[in-house]
């Protein structure tokens, strides 16, 4: 753009027909040579958005454009910010997404209006004491930084609803935290937290928590508190135990648990009666507590990869479940009860000891994903027949010799996978690419079951 055409952008918010410019990379240079000498016709600008400008520095005139509520400077190459910054005092709005700062000035101390601070993707190591300054912010989001600690002035930030700490380095939280009790959401997923203070249970007003990807071994009792939870992510760390005060959690919808070192969970876990959604994959759990028939509301539930040498007998209890995770577990049967289990839409048992499957396998009458690779089965019941909204059946790696002919009823199946069954005497060609993959169904050109059946039955 020529410097008559910005000289008219500037005359536009002069004359109060705009109050925001967009700049682009190619025209930053003259936007920043005519805002020295012409600062006074944007008097009135109110939102300047400067994405992607490839800016390495950020010009001291940017302090004369006192009016601004809105400062975009996403996507550029900032390792610092002028001291300027601070004379920005009606901002409520900053985004500096994706630059390279390494630290902020304190003069960012004086922007006192403002409500979003997005720091996201840059190389903080700290924050400066002056962000405790900030007593209006309701978000402040620091992910992907290279911080360690917070400042202790953090804990002056009492209107934050939300605060973003994913994949830092922090391994201690401050006790001051626990003076943010307008948090609705605390993520401080991907750090290296080994323990949280008892004052994490100050946080009453916190509905959705992220703990996941750290080195927690245990949890306070103090987090029985946070009652108003209705999201808790702990996958991905080193839990062994969790106390029986996670049980007054009970407004709760989705608990994550997947990837620690849990071999038992507490009778207190049956309290939680409003979980949809629970993870377990990945443990050492070898039976569950009878309390666990209580989560009557769970639709989902992930008990892959434990060591459970039986079906639990409180899972059978669970008839609202779409979703149940089985797989790499130790079982050798299923019991009748899986009829029971009416609006299941995917069931996944690779990679345990099957050796048959209940008659009653075919009530299951909404199931569209049924996955039993990896397992012993030498036949399969007729009864599989009335599955009939089941588009994928996985049967790879087992040890069938016959396939029962009322599977030609599965009307609807898209992916009927056999690799590994030498007795079914099925050649390659007909079965088509099949990924050795435990949840891979990719193909390049999968083989219809329809012609994979009707060259075993001879009705080609």
């Amino acid at each position: 753009m020529s410097k008559l055409g910005m000289l008219q952008r500037f005359d536009s918010v002069a004359a109060g027909k705009v109050s925001r410019l967009s700049i682009d990379r190619s025209d930053a240079a003259e936007f920043f040579a005519l805002l020295d000498t012409h600062a006074d016709r944007l008097a009135a600008l109110e939102e300047l958005d400067l994405t992607g400008c490839g800016l390495r520095t950020l010009p001291e005139a940017v302090g004369k454009l006192t009016a601004l509520t809105m400062l975009d400077l996403r996507g550029n190459q900032f390792r610092t910010l002028p001291e300027a910054i601070g004379k920005l005092t009606a901002l409520r709005e900053l985004f500096l997404v994706s630059n390279q700062l390494s630290t902020l000035p304190a003069a960012v101390g004086k922007l006192t209006a403002l409500t979003t601070l997005d720091l996201y993707d840059n190389r903080l190591t700290t924050l400066p004491e002056a962000v405790g300054n900030l007593i209006a912010l309701t978000t402040l989001d620091l992910w992907g930084n290279h911080l360690t600690t917070l400042p202790a002035a953090v804990g002056n930030l009492t209107a934050l609803t939300t605060l973003g700490l994913y994949n830092n380095r922090l391994t201690t939280l401050p006790e001051v935290v626990g003076k943010l009790t307008a948090l609705t959401t605390l993520d401080l997923s991907n750090n290296r937290l080994t323990t949280l203070p008892d004052a994490v249970g100050n946080l009453t007003a916190l509905t959705t928590l992220d703990l996941s990807n750290n080195r927690l071994t245990t949890l306070p009792d103090a987090v029985g508190s946070l009652t108003a939870l209705r999201e808790l992510d702990l996958d991905n760390n080193r839990l062994t135990t969790l106390p029986d005060a996670v049980g007054k959690l009970t407004a709760l919808t989705t608990l994550s648990l997947g990837s620690n070192q849990l071999s038992s969970l507490p009778e207190a876990v049956g309290n939680l009666t409003a979980l949809t959604t629970l993870f377990l994959r990945g443990n050492q759990l070898s039976t569950l507590p009878e309390a666990v028939g209580k989560l009557t509301a769970l639709t989902a539930l992930h008990l892959s990869d434990n060591q459970l040498t039986m079906f639990p007998g409180a899972v059978e209890k669970l008839t609202a479940l779409t979703d149940l995770f089985l797989d790499g577990n130790q079982l050798s049967t299923l019991p009748e009860a899986v009829g029971k289990f009416t609006a299941l839409t995917t069931l996944v048992l690779s990679g345990n000891r099957l050796t048959t499957l209940p008659e009653t396998v075919g009530k299951l009458a909404a199931l569209t994903a049924l996955v039993l690779g990896e397992n012993q089965l030498t036949t399969l019941p007729e009864a599989i027949g009335k599955l009939t909204a089941l588009s994928t059946l996985d049967l790879r790696d087992n040890k069938l010799t016959t396939l029962p002919k009322s599977l030609v009823d599965c009307e609807s199946l898209s992916y009927l996978l056999l690799r590994g069954n030498d007795g079914l005497g099925l050649p390659p060609e007909v079965l088509g690419p099949q990924s050795t993959e435990r949840f891979s169904f990719a193909m390049d050109e999968p083989a219809k079951p329809s012609s994979i059946l009707a060259f075993y039955f001879g009705l080609a």
